[in-house]
């Protein structure tokens, strides 16, 4: 899945996009705090990127303010630490679980130790910072042959300045429209046979006033 979103900051409290935010940017606890951070204190753009790899979030270089996010994750228990041999600077953030001290060893014979737990990294190239969680990402930023396809989709759409854009590939796509009465109905009445041709789809939405412009493209296929 891939979205785009012009001012997340913004979009994040409006009651109208909410329900497509909280599938499209990964900001439940197992994601970490660092997906909400980064939305919640950009003003955009940001692209954000989920599949098997994980979830991984393009922004400007400044934007947001790599000091303010730091200052807000290490109230939330992370700690920053530089990632060595690469190309470009990386800086991780990781969570320390344990004691450092122990004064009677553990049941399997071994003294208490401190552990440390990625829970993301931020790296930042050519004006633009890319943040994700697992370190095989890092390299990739965005440029694997799913990630391409949903591009694709995203261009496809005819509001190129919706305020939210987002491209899903089929399964993720058919688990969306599930969850939608109208397609409910409609693959009811055609017995099922609706839901195994979808391939992917992409939406635009954009909030007006108290209304919403809205824009999908579905893909189909055997």
């Amino acid at each position: 899945a891939l979205a785009l979103l012009q001012n997340p900051a913004a979009l994040m409290s409006s009651p109208l996009l909410h329900p497509f935010l909280e599938r499209a940017v990964p900001l439940s606890a197992d994601a970490g705090p660092i997906p909400a951070k980064v939305a919640g204190a950009d003003s955009g753009p940001l692209l954000v990127a989920q599949g098997s790899g994980g979830w991984v979030l393009g922004t400007l270089g400044d934007n947001p303010d790599p000091a303010v996010l730091e200052k807000a994750l290490g109230a939330d228990g992370l700690t920053t630490a530089p990632l060595e041999g690469l190309n470009s600077p990386v800086i991780a953030w990781i969570r320390l679980l344990g004691s450092a001290v122990s004064t009677r060893p553990s049941q399997n014979g071994d003294e208490d130790q401190l552990r440390a737990f990625l829970a993301g990294w931020r790296r930042e190239e050519g004006g633009l910072a890319w943040w994700g969680h697992n370190l095989a990402e890092i390299e990739a930023k965005g440029s694997a042959q799913g990630v391409l396809a949903r591009r694709r989709q995203l261009e496809s759409l005819h509001l190129p300045q919706a305020a939210f854009r987002w491209a899903l590939g089929a399964e993720p796509a058919r688990s969306l429209l599930s969850t939608w009465p109208p397609w409910r109905i409609l693959s009811a009445l055609a017995g099922g046979e609706f839901d195994p041709s979808v391939q992917g789809i992409a939406l635009a939405l954009e909030p007006r006033d108290s209304s919403l412009a809205f824009e999908a493209l579905l893909e189909f296929g055997s």
